[in-house]
């Protein structure tokens, strides 16, 4: 399951320091995910945290959004 983060990196710009502010409301999407995960009971395993990009059935979903794996566009142009 892909949670996705906001949208903007805003710049880079810094909350605090060493803290930028795209990170801090990717961990305030993922706090209420994982309350959300507890209270309904549901258990999940197999966690990646932090992830700037994964291929999922052929597809790269990442910051710039879904996209084909470059190899398989390269097939079909071939």
């Amino acid at each position: 399951m892909g949670i996705r983060g906001p949208k903007t990196r805003y710049n880079d710009e810094e909350i605090s320091p060493g803290i930028q502010r795209f990170v801090w409301e990717h961990a305030q999407i993922f706090r209420q995910f994982m309350h959300d995960v507890w209270t309904s009971g549901m258990t999940i395993s197999g966690t990646a945290i932090g992830m700037s990009g994964i291929t999922i059935i052929e597809m790269i979903c990442d910051a710039d959004g879904r996209h084909p794996e470059r190899k398989k566009v390269q097939k079909i142009l071939d």
